[in-house]
């Protein structure tokens, strides 16, 4: 997880980053975004959830395509963190 740097992403200075992997040392297979301040951004910050930057951990999230930001140009967003493992 890191900042949003895409610039094709509305709002991106207020969000993050979740990159999706088959498994460890793996390529992406895609990138989902979630808010600075969501209850995803409270999970990453507060520490309690074994969660960190930079660091791989198997788990089960919850996407779905945001349609309202751009309309003409979707994005995949992370909405939950169902299982930490």
């Amino acid at each position: 997880m890191a900042s949003c740097t895409d610039s094709k992403i509305p709002n991106r200075e207020k969000k993050l980053t979740l990159k999706l992997l088959a498994g460890d040392n793996t390529k992406e297979i895609a990138e989902a975004y979630f808010g600075r301040v969501s209850k995803m951004g409270e999970m990453l910050e507060g520490g309690t959830y074994s969660l960190s930057y930079g660091k791989t951990k198997s788990c089960t999230v919850m996407l779905r395509w945001n349609t309202e930001d751009n309309p003409e140009h979707p994005d995949l967003e992370a909405i939950a963190l169902k299982a930490l493992d």
